[in-house]
């Protein structure tokens, strides 16, 4: 199963979020906080993640530590279905 690291501040987006991704059959770790889930990240090594572009220095951080090049998805709005 992919796992997916889901960073958002906000608690009823990321709750949606994490509901629609599980939905879809997807592992999810949830982290309300950049600092959790730059955690979450180093600890749990998901397969792939989304990112609240508005966490403060926290893509940059990922970025740096990501294993390998990535591409990076960035969605604006809603009515999307993620595929990693």
């Amino acid at each position: 199963m992919t796992t997916v690291l889901a960073i958002e501040d906000d608690p009823a987006i990321l709750r949606g979020l994490c509901d629609n991704l599980r939905f879809e059959g997807y592992d999810v770790i949830a982290a309300s906080d950049g600092e959790t889930g730059y955690r979450m990240q180093r600890e749990r090594k998901p397969d792939t993640r989304t990112v609240d572009n508005h966490v403060a220095g926290l893509r940059a951080k990922l970025e740096r530590d990501a294993p390998e090049p990535e591409h990076i998805r960035t969605v604006h709005g809603v009515g999307y279905k993620f595929t990693p």
